[in-house]
């Protein structure tokens, strides 16, 4: 009597394949999502509205990092890459684009780079700063001044 082993059929060792594979595609994307940074939001803290450093350093280094080159401890968990501050006049032909930061920073002007909404609106942030001021409005815009000219001195050479 002759005993013959039972091999499992080709048709078998491509299915389970497959369902490794697929296991894969789906643990994997599981597993780096697990550990990817959550960003958590706080009320916004009061700074020296003349200090566009001490500003800059307070709200904007979680993000773009303390040189502006997007490589804050929060970028990572941002939906598109965080823009690199130091480049803003490169790419705009040398020259730095006071009014246009300005505007980002205080209105949340679309940028294409961001591609979505997750700065802050800061012009109004900057307002509650200074609730009960007469002045609130000329103080927030004095803070983004502040904040645009301090961008300035980061740009690269």
């Amino acid at each position: 009597m002759i005993i013959q082993k039972a091999l499992p059929s080709v048709s078998l060792l491509l299915v389970l394949a497959a369902v490794a594979l697929s296991l894969l595609f789906i643990v994997i994307p599981l597993i780096s999502t697990a550990q990817q940074t959550q960003v958590k939001t706080v009320a916004i803290k009061p700074t020296n509205p003349e200090s566009g450093k001490e500003m800059y350093i307070q709200y904007c280094a979680a993000c773009h990092g303390l040189t502006g080159r997007g490589d804050g401890p929060a970028a990572p968990a941002m939906k598109a890459e965080v823009t690199d501050l130091t480049k803003l006049s490169k790419k705009n032909g040398g020259v730095y684009p006071g009014i246009r930061i300005g505007s980002v920073i205080q209105f949340n002007i679309p940028v294409v780079a961001h591609g979505t909404k997750d700065m802050p609106v800061w012009g109004r942030a900057f307002e509650s700063l200074s609730e009960g001021n007469p002045t609130k409005r000329a103080e927030a815009n004095a803070r983004v001044k502040n904040i645009t000219d301090y961008l300035e001195t980061l740009q690269a050479k």
